[in-house]
């Protein structure tokens, strides 16, 4: 998967949050077969929500297989 840039929402779907880490994360499916989807995590930090994870499925090819393509959680 090639990315070429990133763009923001301020709406999100499919969204929850969680008051003990301190976190929102969404689900998007892309279309009903949930084969193609995208899912993020924000984290509360500094007084402002970042996004820290942000996984993508875009092959449509019937099987649920995210990649991340952005993870600031885990270390190298």
């Amino acid at each position: 998967m090639q990315i070429v840039g990133y763009t923001a929402e301020d709406q999100l779907m499919n969204s929850s949050y969680d008051p003990e880490a301190r976190t929102i994360a969404s689900t998007n499916k892309w279309r009903s077969a949930g084969d193609a989807s995208s899912s993020g995590l924000w984290m509360f930090r500094n007084g402002d929500f970042t996004l820290v994870q942000y996984d993508v499925d875009a092959s449509y090819d019937g099987k649920e297989d995210p990649q991340s393509v952005i993870d600031y959680q885990t270390g190298p």
